[in-house]
């Protein structure tokens, strides 16, 4: 009986303790509170890409001849309308003026058939000449006249492949090294010269995730220079293989970029995000976390951050814009910890 009393008072002895260290470890706490505040950040994603040019123009020669002289630096920019090449013409003019002289001696002879038909046909009217006459002579005046036709036609052939003997650019780009040396012969059936790469504007093309099209500012990246540029278009449909968008971006620029260069674009967009101070971030066991107060309690929950902003920090999920939020004060506060709002 003795045993049991003293029991009992034992247990009751060490359930005050245990009440006075629950009681001591509730005791309240001072915080400072605030609320999450809305800002628009700035969201950004890259992708790589490579350098196309919109137009690229072969250069190619109309006619046989020797590569008299190049006019250009292999590697260069050029203007449109600027001379490239000059094949040799001596040939052809050698040729435009023997046709020139047949023309002015079939003219000749066309003046005097001329006269000779008409002076026949004055005979004919008082039975001098005979019809056949006339008719042979008239007949040979239609074939001078078809004869000099034939020499104007080859003259026109002759100019215009003396204008191909000029070889000017008909684009503004950087132009490539030239296939054929100076004193070279170059072949009339179309041989390839060199090209031209428009190089403003330029195109850069990239695969994007179709939910990337919504942006407010895309910027094309290179290792030593940024610049802005527009999207162009996107394909209308996914490729199945890496389930992104072909898309081709348009950007201005004065640098010299090789075609097919490796770059970046990048996507900017800004977006409504939720802030809180960096002061009321602790770390849990597995998580960032954050004390709430409710009823003058203090709830513990898990965060998930974001980017930081100057003393500000981030919250993607885990709050909402009408949670108190403790401010100061975190370090003494355990989950449901009573609390005192200071001001």
């Amino acid at each position: 009986m003795y045993k049991i009393v003293v029991f009992i008072v034992l247990i009751f002895f060490v359930g005050c303790s245990s009440e006075e260290k629950k009681e001591k470890k509730q005791e309240i706490v001072s915080v400072l509170v605030t609320k999450p505040i809305e800002q628009k950040i700035e969201k950004s994603i890259k992708f790589h890409g490579n350098v196309e040019s919109p137009k690229v123009v072969q250069i190619k020669n109309r006619i046989d001849g020797f590569l008299d002289k190049q006019y250009f630096r292999d590697g260069e920019f050029v203007k449109a309308g600027q001379m490239l090449y000059k094949i040799d013409d001596k040939l052809l003019k050698t040729e435009l003026s023997s046709l020139t002289a047949q023309q002015k001696q079939a003219e000749v002879n066309l003046t005097n058939l001329k006269n000779i038909k008409e002076r026949n046909e004055r005979m004919l009217l008082v039975n001098a000449k005979s019809q056949q006459d006339v008719d042979t002579v008239v007949t040979a005046y239609e074939q001078q006249k078809y004869a000099i036709d034939i020499i104007k036609a080859n003259i026109d052939k002759v100019n215009a492949n003396l204008s191909y003997t000029y070889i000017k650019a008909p684009i503004s780009g950087y132009i490539e090294k030239s296939q054929f040396n100076e004193g070279a012969f170059v072949p009339s059936s179309g041989t390839f010269l060199t090209n031209i790469y428009q190089s403003s504007p330029l195109y850069f093309l990239a695969s994007i995730p179709p939910q990337s099209q919504k942006f407010e500012k895309v910027l094309v990246e290179f290792d030593d220079f940024n610049v802005t540029a527009k999207l162009a278009f996107c394909d209308p449909s996914v490729d199945l293989s890496s389930g992104l968008l072909k898309c081709r971006f348009e950007f201005q620029t004065n640098k010299k970029i090789p075609i097919n260069s490796f770059g970046k674009i990048k996507l900017l967009s800004k977006k409504s995000a939720m802030f809180i101070p960096q002061t009321a971030i602790s770390q849990g066991k597995s998580s960032k976390i954050v004390f709430t107060v409710k009823d003058n309690k203090a709830f513990m929950k898990n965060v998930v951050l974001g980017d930081w902003s100057g003393d500000m920090i981030e919250v993607v999920s885990g709050l909402n814009f009408d949670d108190v939020v403790v401010s100061e004060g975190i370090a003494n506060l355990r989950d449901k910890s009573p609390v005192k709002i200071g001001k």
